[in-house]
């Protein structure tokens, strides 16, 4: 078991004696994920995940406002439709609410997404170190990322459903709107 075989840039990895960092590295390189070191990549998995959650809300969040306003409307036929279309709901949302009105929900939005994606992350990474240590192989076949996606997946939807629908319930109340008993 060669560790570091198909590596290019492998640094002093030529001296007899590695220090206990370079050690400490070439374990975290092998079991992704495994947490040998107390977690590291784990919480790297987290927070990169996390991160990419919190960016894609803040930057999507108004065509998500816009989707879910499109989805729920009362009347089927257009000509009678609040909006008529994406740009129509963008303009009207911006008249009635101003821009903030685009951000309706963004809370639980950023809330959930940045869990979500950190859970989805160290879950899937999670799934491949447990396969590839079963196997003991680096290279899983195709259907076993598969299914730690699906495992990660799974674990998501149990946690971040109930942030969803206080989310889309926020994104429909319409500023200036009598709440209904």
């Amino acid at each position: 078991m060669a560790v570091g075989a198909g590596g290019g840039g492998g640094g002093s990895s030529s001296s007899g004696g590695a220090s206990g960092e370079e050690r400490k590295q070439a374990g975290a390189a092998a079991t992704p994920s495994s947490g040998g070191g107390g977690g590291g990549m784990l919480w790297r998995d987290a927070v990169s995940g996390s991160t990419a959650g919190l960016v894609s809300v803040l930057a999507l969040h108004p065509l998500d406002v816009i989707k879910t306003r499109l989805q729920v409307q009362d009347s089927i036929d257009r000509r009678h439709a609040t909006y008529r279309g994406t740009i129509h709901a963008f303009r009207t949302v911006v008249r009635n609410e101003g821009v903030l009105g685009l951000y309706a929900g963004l809370s639980p939005a950023l809330v959930g997404s940045t869990i979500s994606w950190g859970v989805y992350f160290s879950c899937y990474n999670n799934a491949k170190a447990r396969y590839q240590q079963a196997l003991g192989k680096q290279d899983l076949p195709s259907y076993l990322h598969l299914v730690s996606a699906g495992e990660a997946g799974f674990v998501v939807c149990l946690i971040t459903n109930p942030i969803w629908v206080v989310k889309t319930r926020l994104q429909l109340q319409q500023k200036g709107a009598t709440a209904a008993a």
